[in-house]
Formats: structure tokens, sequence, C-alpha cells
């Protein structure tokens, strides 16, 4: 029904996380993919609490992910032109 995979990468300032959540369409829209998120949340500050950045990647275009991200207050970074 869903995947998160996130890899907690060292810095020169702090180390900074980058994840991925994937959602099966027919499953979207029924909080799986916050519920991973805030699982992961909680591991980080749990496990890594210096962790200074959380970096959500998707393919773009992505409309589903575009919203996804705003609604969980993550901003673009990098856009396809």
């Amino acid at each position: 029904m869903g995947f998160l995979i996130a890899f907690v990468l060292p810095s020169w300032r702090s180390p900074w996380t980058m994840l991925r959540i994937g959602v099966r369409e027919d499953h979207r829209r029924r909080g799986v993919g916050s519920s991973l998120l805030e699982e992961l949340t909680a591991a980080l500050r749990r496990e890594a609490p210096d962790c200074a950045d959380t970096c959500l990647s998707a393919w773009l275009p992505g409309p589903a992910a575009a919203g996804f991200a705003e609604h969980h207050g993550f901003r673009p970074s990098v856009t396809s032109g």
C-alpha cells in the first residue's frame, strides 16, 4: 500500500535527510503517506536529533506529490523547466 525510504546524510554543517514516500494510487488520500511521514519524523527526532533539514523527493511533474509536500510544509527547491 505504501513505502518510505529515508537517508540521513552527512554535511559540513549538520546531517540532513532525504526521503521518498510512495503510496499506491488506490490508497491515496486515506492518510497513509501522512502516517508514514509522521512515523519517520518521530524516528528522526529519536535517532538523528542533530538533523538540520529534511528534503522530500519526487518525480516531476508530480501534482499529487506537490500537493502532499505543500500540505506538510515542504516547499520546492528545484523545479523542472
